[in-house]
């Protein structure tokens, strides 16, 4: 069943990259201030979406896309980590869970 599910104009591409690396399917409903994403996907499923579309923003904005960003739940699934570095490049934690990492 899809549900529809909010997103900032800022943050609308960024979602977009993640959900068609992850091959999700979705459509877009354009609002004023926001977008709405139809897809069916678990909450966790797009909580999970949203981390990494925020870790991408954060690849490309402060790295010029040529360091890779991950949350930490991705860190802690290796198998995610493996598909999105297959190459074992050094990568770099998104900076709002760098101090949960260290705790």
């Amino acid at each position: 069943m899809e549900k529809k599910r909010k997103v900032s104009k800022y943050m609308t591409p960024y979602v977009e990259m993640v959900l068609e690396r992850d091959n999700i399917q979705y459509t877009i409903l354009t609002e004023e201030e926001f977008n709405f994403f139809n897809l069916s996907v678990s909450n966790n499923r797009f909580s999970e979406v949203v981390e990494d579309a925020i870790a991408l923003e954060e690849q490309m904005r402060l790295y010029d896309n040529k360091i890779l960003v991950v949350s930490l739940k991705t860190v802690k699934n290796k198998e995610k980590l493996k598909r999105l570095n297959p190459k074992n490049k050094p990568f770099t934690l998104r900076e709002g869970d760098v101090e949960k990492y260290m705790d």
